[in-house]
């Protein structure tokens, strides 16, 4: 028997036999969506020999190969006869044993003849598979609702009646052309259950959007309601275990592929707030009262309130196909968060994954891709982690730059030494080279403080509490949030830098997001306090690590410090080719001090670690 895999223990996936199938060719159909991606690359793992139709071939194949190494592309289109596969190509697929017809054109609010596509080029696909000598078993994906009756009280859109129709005639061309058929019915698809990549949001991934916006009162729905799921490296194992079962003589044609243990809808809603660190909706509307209502208020897509309900769905044939070729569902307590933090690290995919989400903190990559990171910075305030990325890229070097709690993409939490030590526990890191602007010194100079040994040096920016108190007006936090919320992109550039600059349009963005503004302004108000700016002067006073003070020329500050002309507050985006040149000398002086550190100890120790920072209080 199967069995869930329990936290920490590894996932036992047997890898596919074919038993007794020499021939372990397939051709995957839909191979750029998110399934179809999915089932080329585990067949790539399992030693298969791949083939892949791809439209507009030759702007994608060199992305392609990269991804899908030595997989055979084949030029076609699912609106073609036949797929439009050239008789070339058609020679080459002779050999072809397995199928896969994962397209499908997923969209909401599509025309009737929009969504026809779907049912028209399963058509295609399988009239296609047909010509092949060698085919032993073909797949067609279709959906978990869409293979049953449908609730006469769900007003279906063109996307499900197109899913629903295609279902029913494939069925009928495979008897017809003796297809030997087997239909895939997925839950909704989350993304990889190892690395959480997806490249889709529709559906959960919109809602996690919401949550983590903070624009989600309530659920929608009965309290029963399930929505179960399943995650793609899951159903690509088991979309060829099916292939393969076909091919072995299985008269079952059609297998629902979910996971079985998924919460209901309420306490999954739960589950990814805990992991996003905001509350979990706990009200409840009505499906009617919901479609009454206009869509620019409830931000509910009405197709999307058909899968709102405690339906269950016939499961015996997957659990029977998980015991034979022994693969063990994903542990979903693991599964879950790197979905969510992939998510959240795309930004729901509008750019490129650049960081991680840890422990409710997303921590973004700056500098290379690939590389060790040692060095991680700490932005202020009301900034957000990519203002570093001029000055990295002057630098030359990789660095980690989190977005402080509850600013950027980062959950709330305390801005402190225990969180940044956390952090860097997460992000394997024993020891780094910390480098902290204005508030962001706070935490830097208290981790430097409390655990000398997990600092190797330090750069303040600008730090808030070597500087005059700010004005009253930004003591007061709800008058600072009604202004942030309220600045114009112009009006944040003259207030925080000294020249034009992208960096603008990212922090004026960040605080659109619900609470930023508010926690900014309820950090900038704490800064000013007296006894908070003496504990950390004291701090800095009794400092065990080497250091050193970077200001611009035209901010204040009471202390010996690096000026960098013609730059304000944020010198890092005022003049991020001087702060790099500042901290490219820093980062040497730190290697040539280590070897005179090693021959000394205790005050002698201290008094050499402080000569090679060169400035110290």
């Amino acid at each position: 028997m199967w069995v869930k895999a329990s936290a920490g223990r590894p996932l036992h996936i047997a890898p596919m036999t074919h038993a007794g199938m020499d021939n372990k060719t397939l051709f995957v159909i839909g191979s750029t969506g998110l399934l179809g991606d999915a089932v080329v690359r585990e067949a790539i793992r399992q030693g298969m020999e791949v083939f892949a139709l791809v439209r507009n071939l030759a702007s994608r194949r060199d992305a392609l190969s990269r991804r899908w190494p030595g997989v055979q592309f084949v030029e076609g289109d699912v609106a073609q006869p036949l797929l439009g596969i050239s008789a070339d190509d058609q020679a080459r697929l002779r050999d072809v044993a397995f199928v896969v017809d994962a397209f499908g054109r997923f969209a909401f609010g599509m025309s009737e003849d929009e969504a026809r596509l779907n049912v028209d080029g399963a058509l295609e696909a399988i009239r296609f598979a047909a010509t092949l000598p060698k085919l032993n078993a073909y797949a067609h994906v279709g959906g978990y609702r869409v293979a049953i009756e449908p609730n006469p009280k769900d007003l279906d859109g063109a996307y499900e009646r197109s899913k629903r129709l295609a279902v029913r005639e494939v069925a009928e061309e495979a008897k017809k052309l003796a297809v030997p058929l087997t239909q895939l019915h997925p839950a909704s698809v989350l993304g990889d259950s190892r690395t959480g990549e997806t490249s889709q949001t529709m559906g959960l991934g919109e809602m996690v959007r919401e949550l983590f916006r903070k624009r989600m009162p309530a659920l929608v729905g009965p309290k029963e309601s399930w929505v179960p799921i399943t995650f793609s490296d899951d159903f690509a194992r088991l979309a060829l275990a099916a292939l393969d079962d076909r091919a072995l003589g299985s008269e079952t044609t059609a297998h629902w592929i979910l996971d079985e243990d998924t919460p209901k809808l309420k306490e999954l809603v739960a589950r990814i707030a805990a992991i996003l660190g905001v509350t979990a909706p706990t009200r409840h509307l009505s499906k009617a009262l919901v479609r009454a209502l206009p869509r620019s208020l409830t931000r509910v897509e009405p197709e999307t309130l058909g899968f709102l309900d405690d339906q269950t769905y016939p499961t015996a044939s997957l659990r029977a196909l998980r015991d034979r070729y022994q693969i063990a569902p994903p542990n979903l307590d693991e599964a879950l968060p790197r979905w969510v933090a992939h998510l959240v690290a795309t930004d729901f995919l509008t750019t490129a994954r650049r960081g991680r989400f840890v422990e409710q903190t997303f921590v973004g990559k700056l500098g290379d891709e690939r590389g060790e990171r040692d060095l991680v910075l700490l932005h202020g305030l009301p900034l957000e982690h990519e203002s570093f990325a001029e000055m990295v890229q002057a630098l030359g070097k990789n660095a980690w730059a989190p977005d402080l709690p509850g600013l950027g993409r980062s959950g709330p939490g305390d801005v402190n030494g225990a969180w940044l030590s956390q952090l860097l526990d997460s992000l394997g890191l024993r020891e780094a080279v910390l480098v902290a602007h204005s508030y962001g010194c706070l935490p830097a100079l208290e981790l430097a403080s409390w655990s000398p040994e997990r600092v190797r040096g330090l750069v303040l920016i600008s730090p808030f509490f070597l500087q005059p108190r700010p004005s009253p007006v930004f003591r007061c936090a709800m008058m600072t949030s009604l202004s942030f919320r309220l600045a114009s992109p112009a009006q944040l550039e003259r207030a925080l830098f000294k020249r034009q600059t992208p960096v603008t349009v990212r922090t004026h963005k960040a605080l659109r997001r619900p609470g930023a503004a508010k926690t900014s302004a309820r950090l900038l108000a704490s800064a000013s306090g007296r006894s908070e700016r003496a504990r950390l002067r004291g701090l800095l006073e009794h400092l065990d690590v080497p250091y050193c003070i970077v200001c611009g020329e035209s901010d204040p500050s009471d202390s010996d410090h690096r000026v960098i002309a013609d730059a304000g507050h944020a010198p890092q985006v005022d003049a991020p080719e001087h702060v790099a040149l500042e901290l490219s000398r820093f980062l040497r002086s730190l290697e040539r001090g280590s070897t005179s550190a090693n021959q000394t100890s205790g005050a002698e120790d201290q008094a050499a670690r402080r000569s090679a920072a060169g400035v110290g209080l």
